[in-house]
């Protein structure tokens, strides 16, 4: 290799490690590979993401049509989401409709419960533990026994799992040995366990930390103007760098050289300003897994934009206007979440979102406290779940149209991540999660390491 081949690849590489912290990979450009030969990336891992509303939903709010259902197994009927020129639902508004061909809206799925309190279920933990607090807690979550796993030790991240969150038992989320696992309320806090506890000494001494645009605006234009770069080389280059400058000026933070945002410099969130701490919850988990800080994360968002929505509990069992305002704020919180997952382009050329499984759910089905049906989505990588469609799993036949343990869901994804049964297996017990109601659900008790049906498309 000629010298001058070596300052161009040497420039090339320091201009990927540069922009390492910009949360945008530059494109793979074919033009600036060795033409010899052209190795396929690393692989890149699988993470694990899960996100859980608080107070479940209005039936009519978040589930799609049924118009269009057609059986495609056994008690499963499904169709494709892209199907609907409306929005997919009322919760699963406008902001959902980029992400439709990446996710599947799923009905049908129960908590096993079997000790009712006051005549209602109180429903918590329930989204991570297929459990219950006041029936029979299950002491492991699927965020802890992820972390524990083999997938997740090679390569390990230098932190296990980030978990955010404030108000409705964020807590209780990720449990492990029945002990709940904290979450971090303040968003600076969680930044700071990301990425590090505050100034390098250069920066106390007062340096400025220069950009990220600038760091790497050199080698930019050294490959840029690189006789062996493509035109479309050059307009790929030329779009990252408009969007990691509009990424800047949006964020008004900076990144280090490991991607890690430059937590001394975030703005904290007034007290009232919701809105403010959710999109800097947003902020770092999305940096934190594209970072490779860690691949597993946690995230309980609560409440509305700000204290302005006349709301309390008595709205949300009267499923009234309020609670169902803050409910579709809420899940469009969490579609700019996927977004944001969906815009950082990876090694090989897929998202972090394609390379992320992302459960969404809640700790209850209907404001009743019940835990029937709770509204759940899946996002993310299709290697191994179908994704794009809407799947609903409850029985037509069956009077109160019961659907399929949750439990199943469980399954699916820890098969989907590669573990095998005993690997997610807890204290001696086939499958995951509590199971009860035998003469309801007796008959999926059998297959109890079945993934769902129809879902599951990897192997068995």
């Amino acid at each position: 290799m000629s010298e001058r081949d070596t300052a161009r690849n040497e420039g090339r590489r320091l201009f990927l490690r540069g922009l390492g912290g910009a949360l945008l990979a530059l494109p793979t450009i074919p033009s600036l590979l060795p033409r010899v030969a052209r190795a396929a990336p690393e692989r890149i891992p699988l993470r694990h993401v899960q996100i859980q509303t608080h107070n479940g939903v209005a039936v009519d709010d978040f589930w799609p049509a049924d118009e269009g259902l057609s059986v495609q197994a056994p008690g499963v009927r499904a169709r494709r989401l892209d199907l609907d020129a409306a929005p997919i639902s009322r919760n699963l508004g406008a902001a959902f409709d980029p992400l439709r061909a990446k996710m599947s809206v799923l009905r049908g799925l129960d908590v096993q419960v079997g000790v009712a309190v006051g005549e209602l279920f109180h429903g918590r933990y329930v989204s991570t533990t297929a459990s219950h607090r006041d029936d029979e807690l299950f002491g492991y979550s699927i965020d802890m026994v992820l972390q524990n796993s083999r997938p997740f030790a090679d390569p390990p991240a230098p932190l296990g799992g980030l978990r955010v969150g404030r108000g409705g038992e964020p807590k209780a989320m990720s449990i492990w040995e029945g002990r709940n696992v904290p979450f971090i309320e303040d968003p600076i806090d969680a930044c700071r366990a990301a990425f590090g506890f505050g100034p390098s000494p250069e920066e106390e001494s007062g340096r400025r930390r220069a950009r990220i645009v600038d760091r790497v605006l050199e080698d930019y234009r050294a490959t840029r103007d690189s006789d062996s770069i493509s035109n479309e080389g050059r307009r790929q280059l030329d779009h990252y760098m408009e969007r990691i400058r509009d990424l800047e000026a949006r964020l008004e933070v900076e990144f280090d050289r490991r991607a890690a945002l430059s937590c001394e410099e975030l703005a904290a969130p007034a007290e009232d300003d919701n809105d403010a701490r959710q999109e800097l919850y947003i902020d770092v988990l999305v940096a934190a897994l594209a970072s490779g800080a860690t691949r597993i994360a946690s995230w309980k968002p609560t409440g509305y934009r700000d204290r302005s929505l006349d709301f309390d509990h008595s709205d949300v069992h009267a499923r009234r206007a309020p609670w169902r305002t803050m409910m579709t704020w809420q899940y469009e919180k969490i579609a700019r979440f996927l977004s944001r997952l969906d815009e950082v382009v990876e090694a090989d050329g897929r998202t972090l979102l394609d390379h992320s499984l992302v459960l969404v759910s809640s700790n209850m089905g209907v404001p009743s406290h019940g835990v029937e049906g709770l509204p759940t989505l899946i996002a993310g990588n299709g290697d191994r779940v179908r994704l794009g469609e809407y799947i609903d799993y409850r029985r037509m036949d069956h009077p109160d149209l019961r659907g399929r343990p949750y439990n199943e869901l469980l399954i699916t994804l820890f098969q989907a991540h590669g573990l095998t049964p005993p690997e997610y297996q807890q204290e001696g017990r086939r499958g995951f999660g509590v199971y009860r109601n035998e003469s309801e659900y007796g008959a999926f008790y059998s297959a109890r390491d079945t993934p769902l049906p129809h879902l599951w498309r990897g192997s068995m």
